[in-house]
């Protein structure tokens, strides 16, 4: 019940990307550094990246970022990586 709650208020604020179906939903981590997804094609304003940054994950791996996107004028600078 909860997390329909909170798909249902992210839905009012529109993160569910550019072309996106309610089946493929944002999920919002508001205590992450950066969003990142690995689907430039839910992203709109899509570019690439040229700097030198890399995502750490939770094992301490590296990902490269490919490109950068925004979800809506909330939500900018969205990585993009594989």
């Amino acid at each position: 019940m909860v997390q329909q709650m909170i798909m249902s208020a992210f839905s009012a604020l529109g993160l569910q990307g550019n072309g996106t179906s309610a089946s493929q939903s944002w999920l919002v981590d508001s205590a992450t550094s950066n969003h990142m997804t690995r689907l430039p094609d839910t992203l709109c304003n899509v570019h690439p990246y040229h700097g030198s940054s890399q995502i750490q994950v939770a094992n301490e791996s590296y990902l490269a970022i490919d490109e950068v996107g925004d979800i809506n004028s909330s939500f900018r600078d969205v990585y993009v990586s594989p």
